[in-house]
């Protein structure tokens, strides 16, 4: 998990200064660092920390997928959608924000839906998380209530803060968010 981690920095700090230059990769690979979620991600021996690191990987692969239209990109971002939806359940999320930011910047690029291309890529992203979520629809039922405001403040509070904050009270978690 550590590794998986100072992936995330890396990754966090290429795409960043990329986009934004070194000042702003330095202070986005400080705010990860110190993150709640990060710091708690990588002292667990749990998938978390992998699956930041995946969704990190699948945008700069969905930045070159938007510029490049070749088959080898589609085949690399669809390959990562399949790591990423073996890795957790709920893997969907992180995988969706990813083709979505892959679609959209496509479109911001060319001024166009490259129809051919999207088509490719979101359709075989849904064969490959089919069998994963049918597998998760019976194995995994914990999360299928609606979340209260409680389950809110507890979730935006871990990230934030790290799940260590649980033993605060509730009042002190929902003023931290």
């Amino acid at each position: 998990s550590v590794l998986w981690s100072v992936l995330t920095l890396g990754l966090v700090f290429h795409g960043t200064r990329r986009d934004a230059g070194n000042t702003a990769a330095v202070l986005a690979m400080m705010l990860v660092a110190v993150s709640g979620s990060e710091v708690m991600y990588a002292t667990e021996l749990r998938m978390y920390a992998m699956v930041t690191a995946l969704a990190l990987t699948g945008w700069l692969l969905a930045d070159r997928w938007a510029s490049e239209d070749s088959r080898s990109n589609t085949v690399m971002l669809v390959a990562l959608i399949l790591l990423l939806a073996d890795s957790h359940g709920a893997a969907f999320v992180p995988a969706s924000a990813v083709i979505l930011y892959a679609l959209l910047k496509s479109y911001v690029r060319h001024g166009t839906v490259r129809w051919w291309s999207a088509l490719w890529l979101t359709g075989a992203s849904a064969l490959v998380f089919i069998p994963f979520l049918l597998n998760s629809s019976v194995r995994s039922l914990s999360h299928l209530s609606a979340p209260g405001l409680a389950d809110v403040v507890q979730t935006v509070s871990g990230w934030l803060l790290g799940y260590g904050a649980l033993a605060m009270s509730f009042q002190a978690r929902a003023v931290a968010c």
